[in-house]
């Protein structure tokens, strides 16, 4: 859900574009180590 929406948000939105991919790298970190 998190990567679907994160990922549809920094396509549709190319301005909050860099602001979303740290958002993505980060919840993707979080899993692994969980």
């Amino acid at each position: 859900m998190l990567g679907g929406d994160i990922s549809g948000g920094a396509k549709k939105r190319k301005a909050p574009a860099k602001k979303k991919s740290t958002t993505k790298a980060k919840p993707k970190k979080s899993g692994a180590r969980k």
